[in-house]
C-alpha cells in the first residue's frame, strides 16, 4: 500500500500539538483506509494506522474477506437503519464481555472501514459515499465515547503514550 500524504487544514483533525479526540482518531483513519490520505503524522493517529493494518492483514489471512450485503437499490433511510443495525452487532460481539482495550477498540475502527469500503463497493455510483463514511464514523466515534468513556479517561484518553 502506497500511503499519499495531504496536508489539509480542518481544525478538528488534530494538529501535532493538539490531543486527539476519538472523532478525530477515527475520521483520520477512514480518510487514510478509504482515500489513502493522511491529515496528520500525529503519532496516535499513525499508532492507530499502523495497528490498524497490522491487524486488518492478520484477519485477511485467517478469515476469507468480510463481506456484507448490501441492497443494491439507492440509500435510503431503512437501509441506513438496517447498517447502523449490523455496525451495532458488531460492536456488541466484539465487546461482549464488557472489556475495552486499545487493541479492541482500534480493531473495531478498522471493522467499521471495512463495513464501509463493503458498503460503497457495492454502491460505486452511488451519491451516498458521504452519507455512509459520516454516519459509520459518527457510530463507531458513539459508541467508543459512550461505552468506555471511564476506560478512556483513565487512560488520559489518546494522548496516552501505550496506545
Amino acid at each position: 500500500r502506497t500511503e499519499k500524504t495531504q496536508t489539509t487544514n480542518i481544525p478538528f483533525m488534530g494538529a501535532n500539538d493538539s490531543p486527539p479526540t476519538t472523532r478525530s482518531i477515527v475520521t483520520n483513519y477512514f480518510n487514510w483506509r478509504l482515500n489513502n490520505e493522511t491529515i496528520t503524522n500525529n503519532r496516535a493517529f499513525t499508532l492507530v494506522r499502523r495497528i490498524a493494518a497490522d491487524s486488518e492483514a492478520a484477519l485477511r489471512n485467517q478469515q476469507p474477506t468480510f463481506h456484507f450485503s448490501c441492497p443494491i437499490s439507492p440509500l435510503d433511510l431503512h437501509i441506513l437503519n438496517n447498517i447502523q443495525s449490523h455496525h451495532q452487532e458488531i460492536a456488541r460481539e466484539l465487546f461482549v464481555d464488557g472489556v475495552g482495550g486499545w487493541g479492541r477498540i482500534i480493531a473495531f475502527i478498522m471493522f467499521s472501514a471495512l463495513l464501509a469500503e463493503n458498503i460503497i463497493d457495492q454502491h460505486p455510483d452511488d451519491s451516498s459515499r458521504n452519507l455512509i463514511i459520516s454516519s459509520l464514523i459518527d457510530w463507531t466515534t458513539d459508541y467508543i465515547d459512550t461505552e468506555f468513556q471511564e476506560w478512556l479517561q483513565n487512560q488520559n484518553y489518546w494522548v496516552k503514550n501505550d496506545i
